[in-house]
């Protein structure tokens, strides 16, 4: 069976890690956790004053959550580094207002949660290109 439990990794590498934390031990469920840290951390931004914002369902955001493991399978780290970086990237913390809409298809037929975790992907394979490319280089020496 899958896990269900936040790495250390994960968690040295979020923001606000120790309110999310809390939460996990406060809350029903890690679902709910994960769903109500999004929420917090984006009551502390500028879109704090939109409605959607203000009023998003905790309980309809669990379930997204949670439907991102069992319907999607997705790994539990993967959607909370995915939701972290939601709140981080300049494109996707103007775009993606509540979590409830994290699974919504795009134009392209890919997910919000997909074109975020493939940017995430794409990143963290920059620097190893490069070290690939920096080693090639010295062989040629």
């Amino acid at each position: 069976m899958r896990q269900l439990k936040i790495s250390d990794g994960v968690y040295n590498v979020v923001q606000e890690s120790d309110l999310l934390r809390q939460l996990v031990d406060s809350e029903p469920d890690i679902w709910h956790a994960i769903a109500k840290w999004f929420k917090e951390r984006k009551m502390k931004t500028i879109y704090s004053r939109f409605n959607s914002v203000k009023k998003m369902n905790i309980d309809q955001a669990a379930k997204v959550v949670s439907m991102l493991f069992f319907n999607d399978k997705q790994e539990i780290d993967e959607i909370v580094l995915t939701v972290d970086r939601a709140l981080t990237d300049k494109f996707w913390s103007q775009n993606l207002q509540t979590i409830t809409t994290i699974r919504n298809r795009c134009r392209d037929g890919m997910t919000k949660y997909e074109h975020i975790l493939k940017r995430i992907l794409e990143d963290s394979a920059e620097p190893l290109k490069e070290m690939r490319r920096t080693n090639e280089f010295l062989e040629l020496l």
